[in-house]
């Protein structure tokens, strides 16, 4: 009963206090956990890479301060390289440079890579002449083989389990990060292109013609001057007008080609500034705001939706005869929304359809393809004599912010 007893009195006392319980985590506990954070920090820097250059940097330079080796090397396209590495584009080295000279790994590498490939697990090799070792991990999604990561240390340098298990990891994180930049890299690209066939078809269908016609006036000016001065004085003030029309397309397409005030300026400021210098104080009112608490976004997010927002206010001014035109940029937590509203013409739902396919002057399906570039979305809604709404939704994560 006393043993009862003082084990009642336990469980109550527990229950009123914390009570310190005889564990001690293991040790390799410890070694899962700090390999668990090393990848989710090579995870995050390497989805903040822009490119594939980026990725492979951030690939090595993690690869390099968690398993402390001398050097490393990411490696693409190894296995293919017959004599040495590949183009300076598809390697890059992390490391002292006076360490482990290039001249004796680099004709290691592409054997060593089509072995790691081939076998599809972890390769070692020791070179005894150089005093040096080099692990070879294959870096690979499903069966495309796209390089190598490489640690090379001197003979005394050993690497635990955790740092092999680390490397392997991070070889088939890299090829999904390669893969995904790739992407990201042609997508941008295409965008590029589109922009170019938008700009030289709008030039062709306005600057070109306008500067046509001032030829073919001036021309009939010459012609006609010393017979009629009148008329060729009302026909030069005519031909100023249009004069002055075509500068401001010019400096339109300057603005859209390098948008450098955006990035002094920030991204309402830069629209305003669009909105001076292209529109003047001609045309509908324009009223331009921010809601929720205003933050310096990153640099692909400000561009995104200045390139959106110019867009949907050029498409606004030439097509919707609209009196007033108002465009919001939202802040939100890890969002910002850009709405772009006119109380013009509209269209109908078949008409919005029609003008999102690419090809057509309403460039809706840019803007698109600029938001989901992204991983964002664009919105239209519109109506018959109703005016129409553009929304541009892009993610914002809590870091770009800061």
């Amino acid at each position: 009963m006393a043993s009862s007893g003082s084990a009642f009195a336990w469980l109550m006392r527990s229950l009123r206090h914390d009570v310190r319980l005889p564990v001690t985590l293991p040790q390799q506990s410890a070694r899962l956990a700090a390999l668990i954070e090393a990848l989710d920090s090579a995870a995050a820097a390497v989805s903040a890479a822009p490119d594939v250059r980026g990725a492979l940097c951030a690939v090595a330079e993690q690869a390099r301060r968690f398993t402390k080796s001398e050097k490393v090397v990411l490696c693409l396209h190894g296995a293919a390289a017959d004599e040495g590495l590949p183009d300076e584009d598809d390697f890059v080295v992390r490391g002292r440079r006076h360490e482990h000279p290039q001249e004796w790994w680099a004709a290691e590498i592409p054997s060593l890579s089509g072995e790691a490939l081939e076998q599809r697990a972890p390769v070692a090799r020791t070179l005894g002449p150089a005093r040096a070792w080099l692990l070879a991990v294959p870096v690979r999604s499903h069966d495309e083989p796209l390089g190598v990561l490489v640690a090379i240390n001197s003979v005394g340098h050993k690497l635990t389990a955790e740092h092999t298990a680390f490397l392997s990891v991070l070889g088939t994180f890299a090829a999904a990060s390669i893969l995904n930049a790739r992407l990201a890299e042609r997508s941008r690209y295409a965008l590029l292109a589109s922009e170019r066939e938008r700009i030289a078809r709008e030039m062709h269908d306005g600057i070109a013609q306008s500067l046509f016609s001032i030829s073919l006036g001036i021309d009939l000016c010459r012609r006609t001057l010393a017979r009629n001065p009148d008329l060729v004085a009302h026909r030069l003030e005519e031909i100023q007008a249009q004069l002055h029309e075509s500068m401001s397309e010019v400096r339109r397409y300057i603005y859209d080609l390098r948008p450098a005030r955006l990035r002094d300026l920030g991204l309402t400021e830069a629209i305003r500034y669009w909105v001076r210098e292209t529109v003047g104080g001609f045309g509908p009112e324009i009223e331009i705001a921010e809601a929720g608490p205003p933050a310096r976004l990153p640099g692909d997010v400000e561009a995104c939706l200045y390139h959106i927002g110019r867009e949907a206010l050029s498409n606004a001014l030439r097509h919707a005869n609209a009196h007033r035109i108002a465009l919001v940029v939202e802040y939100g937590p890890g969002a910002v929304t850009l709405t772009v509203t006119d109380d013009g013409d509209g269209f109908s739902p078949l008409q919005a359809e029609q003008a999102e396919r690419p090809g057509t002057t309403h460039g809706l399906h840019t803007m698109r393809e600029r938001a989901e570039a992204l991983g964002g979305t664009v919105r239209i809604d519109a109506r018959p004599n109703g005016g129409c709404t553009v929304r541009a939704f892009v993610p914002v994560s809590a870091e770009a912010g800061a």
